[in-house]
Order: C-alpha cells, then structure tokens, then sequence
C-alpha cells in the first residue's frame, strides 16, 4: 500500500460542530428560524442521528443524548399541551436538567410557554422548522452526516473524467494544473485544484470539493489564476465528485523502474482510512499526459469490467508455453 503523507495536509476535523454552526449553515435546507434566545449556540452537536424525546416525556430522561439535535413534532406537542400547567413543568424540568444541545420543531408548531422559558434558563437554543417530521429528521440526519463525517484537506487537483472522480498529485511543478486545463479543454469537468477539501461518508466513500475561495479557479504558472467557469462555461465545473482513481504524476528518471506490463495499475493509496486504486504516470519529454490520463481512466473503467490486458496477455503466453511442451514431449517420445 502506498502512502504519501506530504501530499496531505494535516488538518482533520474533530467530531463536532457547534449549533451556531448548525443554524447558520443549515438554515435555508432545513428551514429553520430561531425562537429562543441565541444563549447555548456554544453547544456542540456530536451525533448525526437526531432524538425524538417521546420515552423521556414519560420520565425516562435518561434516554436523553446531550449531543444530539431533539425533535419535537404534533405527537410531542400535543401530548404536552394535554397536559396542566404544572405537569408539564414537572416534565419538562426533569428533561432540561440533561445537558441537550438544542431542540427543533417541526411543522411550524408553537411550542409551550414553559418549554420556551426552561429552555432560555438551560441555554438550549430552540429552532421551528417549517418542515414535516420526516423529511426534517432526514435532512438533519444528511445534513450532520456531512458536517460531522471525517475530513481532510489534500494538495492536487479533482476533475470529473469519464463520470469517474480522478485526483492528480504529484510534486510541486510536475503540471498537474497543465494537464487538468488540457483535459477541461477535452470536454472534461474540474471539482478542484491545488487545495481539495475530503470527506469520508457513513458508507466509505471519499467525496472531494473545492474550497469556497478557490472554488471555479485554476491556477497556471504564466497565467496565474484563470476563472474556468467564466472561460469555459457551467458545463467544465462541478462542485462536489466522488474519488473513484488517483494518478499520480512522477519525473521519469533514468534509474528508476516503472511498471510496464500493468501489473501495479491495481496499487492503493489511503485517503482517511479508505484504499483507492493508484496509478503511477511517468513525465518526460514528448508526453502527452492529458492523453495518458484518459487511457489511464479508460483502463481502470475497463479492468474493473473484465480481465486485465496484462493478465490476459500473461494466460495466453503461459497456454501458449504449455502447449509447445506438450509438443515437445510428444516429439521426443
């Protein structure tokens, strides 16, 4: 397995985010307008799956996970609006002394008087969704996956080739920029170049994006910084792509050894805990490495499919040999 730590910027994120962050990056997706004071956007937020307090309403509050954003839809309100006064004070006290990190409802409910005033008193911001239940819980539970996944940021450059997400690295110079303008040319998209944001979701795979600032941008020495979007039209960006392939470009040199026969095209290289096929592209003069990177996404398209080339040719030889000593052996009896 191959890794190269000094291609990746240290920069893994912790397993948290704040509820400020929650709000202000999740407002217009999950619709979400504040209705207690803003005391406790200091919270943090630890668990993508939400919570729906319904067993704590019944005095089982040790169910209560303080890092996980509460849902309180027609069932929970009803129930509590059936409920005295008092009752619902007693309820609602045991459920607040639990550290929650914030509560949203649902459908535009009205919460009570008393879950509004204990919730100011605790520090735990409460939010109204326009949204049904359902389709809250799951935007949440999408959104917080993101946010919440493991993440990294890597030095290269994401392009979109074939459908297939391809990540070029390579050392500083080596014309990764060059061969992502050449293959943008060639009707191909760019995700991202020189800084890429990673991300691993819940089923393994790694997802790459540009930064804001960078994002549209490439950047080629004796140009500078050229605006692909404007250059080449909507259709040469895109904004997010799954990292199906990683090249990497390499300088030729004339004592190293590289793979002919195609035997190393099946090499990983680790991107957060998850193998990717690697394959290696030497840089000489003459090369044509927007061209080689085509074939090289061609070739993985094709050897995930079928056979290998380099296997097949491999059998065939070895058919072939057996063949000729059987006529050998036949020959000298």
């Amino acid at each position: 397995m191959k890794k190269n730590k000094s291609l990746e910027k240290n920069s893994q994120s912790e397993n948290f985010i704040s509820v400020k962050e929650f709000f202000n990056d999740g407002k217009q997706l999950l619709e979400l307008t504040l209705i207690s004071s803003s005391s406790g956007f200091e919270n943090n937020i630890t668990h993508s799956k939400i919570q729906k307090p319904g067993l704590a309403l019944a005095g089982y509050v040790d169910f209560i996970h303080p890092g996980r954003v509460q849902i309180l839809g027609k069932l929970e309100i009803n129930y509590l609006k059936e409920l005295s006064s008092k009752e619902r004070l007693k309820v609602l006290s045991k459920i607040f002394q639990k550290k929650m990190c914030c509560i949203v409802l649902t459908s535009n409910l009205d919460p009570p008087d008393e879950l509004l005033n204990l919730a100011n008193e605790s520090k735990v911001p409460v939010f109204k969704s326009s949204l049904a239940t359902s389709q809250c819980i799951e935007r949440i539970t999408n959104f917080l996956s993101k946010k919440l996944a493991p993440k990294k940021k890597i030095h290269g450059v994401l392009l979109d080739i074939y459908g297939q997400g391809v990540l070029i690295i390579g050392e500083s110079g080596i014309g990764k920029s060059e061969c992502a303008v050449e293959l943008i040319v060639r009707g191909h998209r760019l995700v991202s170049d020189d800084v890429i944001e990673i991300y691993r979701t819940s089923e393994g795979r790694i997802v790459g994006s540009a930064p804001p600032l960078s994002r549209y941008h490439l950047e080629v020495r004796g140009l500078g910084i050229i605006n692909i979007k404007e250059l080449f039209g909507i259709s040469s960006i895109t904004l997010e792509k799954e990292i199906d392939l990683i090249i990497e470009l390499k300088k030729w040199e004339p004592d190293v050894e590289f793979d002919r026969l195609g035997y190393e095209s099946m090499r990983k290289y680790e991107l957060l805990g998850v193998d990717l096929p690697l394959i290696v592209i030497p840089v000489g003069p003459g090369r044509n490495l927007a061209v080689l990177t085509e074939i090289a996404v061609r070739k993985h398209l094709l050897d995930r499919k079928v056979y290998p080339a380099s296997k097949e040719i491999t059998k065939e030889l070895e058919n072939l040999l057996k063949s000729n000593q059987v006529m050998n052996d036949r020959d000298d009896e």
